[in-house]
């Protein structure tokens, strides 16, 4: 099976059970549309490194590996391959693209990734068929606890890198909230 991570750009998308058609996506107030926005500031003018800070993350804790394996137990370096590139997207939309319906329709598509109803389909591998839930919410704590001395190198004052670490911590929770949906869906 090809490898079809950003070939949502020209497929017809499943509408999102996650937004009702009148709810709104709109910028939140508060926020000037002249006001820089922190999330979007966390990749401003930096080289992006933190992947594999992460993936040794997961590349260090066996349990974390074991879904990322073949039956013989070996990790399938081509399928880790395309999960990291799709990570690595999905690190540039936290930060860069609009909360839209396409956004919101691709986190849908990341969360089923993740569960029994799409792992492995889309890399045509055998590895194990679902990522506990258990794992993604923890995943949270790697993903922002790291992030913060990569936020602070560029030298901004203390105050801009909170604003950042801060958004980047709301965006990671939304996230994970919204790739919870698929585990719970009766209760939803």
């Amino acid at each position: 099976m090809t490898n079809r991570s950003h070939a949502f750009k020209n497929a017809a998308k499943p509408s999102s059970p996650l937004l009702s058609p009148g709810r709104s996506t709109s910028r939140p107030r508060g926020r000037s549309t002249h006001e820089p926005c922190p999330r979007r500031a966390c990749l401003a003018g930096r080289r992006w490194g933190r992947a594999a800070a992460w993936y040794g993350y997961v590349g260090s804790h066996p349990h974390l590996v074991h879904y990322f394996a073949g039956p013989d137990g070996k990790p399938i370096d081509e399928y880790l391959a395309r999960v990291r590139s799709r990570f690595e997207q999905w690190v540039r939309d936290l930060c860069q693209r609009p909360r839209d319906r396409a956004w919101l329709d691709y986190q849908e598509e990341i969360a089923l990734r993740h569960t029994r109803t799409k792992k492995n389909h889309t890399d045509g591998v055998e590895a194990a068929p679902e990522i506990p839930l258990r794992y993604m919410i923890a995943f949270i704590y790697p993903i922002t606890a790291t992030i913060r001395e990569f936020l602070a190198a560029k030298g901004d004052p203390e105050e801009t890198v909170e604003a950042m670490y801060q958004a980047w911590f709301k965006s990671v929770v939304l996230s994970m909230t919204l790739w919870a949906r698929p585990y719970v869906e009766q209760r939803w």
